[in-house]
C-alpha cells in the first residue's frame, strides 16, 4: 500500500481530475510551491500513479489507471495504454486546463467539473459506455446562479455544430 502525504495526495487528485497537466497547472490548482509539486510528481511517477510525457517545450504528467483507482473517484487513466497522447489531444487538453485556470482565477466563488468528472457522472447515471459519450463539454462552471458548459476548440467549428453539442449536453 502506498502512503502519500496530504500535499502529494492533492497533486494526484488534481492530475486525476484533469487527466493530464504540467507543473505550472498543478501549482495553480493546488496552491503548492513548484518544488513541492515537482517532488510530488516524482514520487507519483516512481509508484506508477502517473506517467510523464515530454514534448519539445515541457513535461506533462498523465494519470494512470492505477493512479486514478488510488484516488478512487474516476477510476480510469488518461489513456488505456498509458502511451503519450497524440499532439491534437495534448494541445487541446493543455488549452482546456489553461481556460479552467483562467476562470478559476476570475470567478472566485465558482466550482468546476472537468470532462473526466462529467463522463463518470453520465456513465453512472445512464449506464452508458464512456466511449460512446461525445456530447460532453470540456468543463462546466457552476456558480450560485448558473451552470455553464464550456467548449474549447482548437479548430474552427460551425456555430450549428457547437450549438448542437451544448444543447445535447443540456438535454
Amino acid at each position: 500500500m502506498i502512503g502519500l502525504t496530504e500535499k502529494r495526495q492533492r497533486v494526484l487528485e488534481i492530475i486525476d481530475r484533469l487527466g493530464i497537466a504540467n507543473i505550472e497547472q498543478i501549482v495553480s490548482l493546488t496552491g503548492s510551491k513548484k518544488t513541492t509539486a515537482y517532488y510530488a510528481v516524482k514520487e507519483l511517477k516512481k509508484n506508477g500513479l502517473v506517467t510523464e510525457f515530454k514534448n519539445i517545450r515541457q513535461a506533462v504528467f498523465l494519470i494512470t489507471k492505477a493512479g486514478s483507482e488510488f484516488v478512487g473517484e474516476l477510476n480510469f487513466g488518461f489513456s488505456r495504454d498509458n502511451k503519450a497522447p497524440n499532439f491534437a489531444i495534448f494541445r487541446h487538453s493543455m488549452l482546456v486546463n489553461e481556460s479552467m485556470i483562467f476562470y478559476k482565477e476570475h470567478l472566485k466563488e465558482a466550482s468546476f467539473e472537468t470532462e473526466r468528472e462529467l463522463l463518470v457522472n453520465e456513465v453512472s447515471d445512464i449506464g452508458q459506455d464512456r466511449r460512446e459519450l461525445k456530447i460532453l463539454p470540456d468543463f462546466v462552471i457552476e456558480t450560485e446562479e448558473t451552470r455553464q458548459a464550456v467548449e474549447v476548440e482548437l479548430t474552427r467549428k460551425t456555430p450549428a455544430r457547437i450549438k448542437k453539442k451544448l444543447l445535447n449536453y443540456k438535454n
